[in-house]
C-alpha cells in the first residue's frame, strides 16, 4: 500500500498495482539521467518529448519495481495515457516535497514571541 506521507502514489494499470515515488534517490537518478540540477526537472517534462516522460516515469517507479525498463514504463503509460502519467508524476512530486509547495508564500521564519529566545 502506498504511503502518501512519503510521497508514494499508487495506481492500477495492466492488471497490477504500481507505486510511483520521487524520493531523494530518485532525484539523484533524475539529475544523472538528464545531466541537470533538480530545480530544472520541470523543463524536462515540459519539453514535450515522449521519451523524457517515459524516463521520468521509469525512475519514479524504480524504487518499488526494481529492474523496470523504459519499454515497460512506456507500456504502463500507453494504458494510462501521457496526460494521466504526467498527473501522477506531478502528484508524487507534490506529496514528496509538500514544504516546497508551502514555501512559495514566504521564506521568512516566524518571529519569536516576546520573552522567548
Amino acid at each position: 500500500m502506498a504511503n502518501s506521507l512519503r510521497g508514494e502514489v499508487a495506481f492500477e494499470a495492466l492488471g497490477a498495482t504500481y507505486t510511483l515515488v520521487f524520493d531523494f534517490n530518485a532525484l539523484v537518478d533524475l539529475e544523472e539521467e538528464f545531466d541537470i540540477e533538480a530545480s530544472r526537472l520541470g523543463d524536462i517534462l515540459q519539453s514535450g518529448r515522449a521519451g523524457n516522460l517515459r524516463r521520468v516515469f521509469r525512475i519514479g517507479l524504480a524504487r518499488f519495481h526494481a529492474g523496470i525498463t523504459d519499454a515497460q514504463a512506456g507500456d504502463v503509460i500507453s494504458v494510462l495515457g501521457p496526460q494521466r502519467a504526467g498527473e501522477l508524476i506531478a502528484e508524487a512530486f507534490t506529496k514528496a516535497f509538500p514544504k516546497a509547495e508551502a514555501a512559495s508564500g514566504s521564506a521568512r521564519p516566524p518571529k519569536a514571541r516576546a520573552g522567548t529566545r
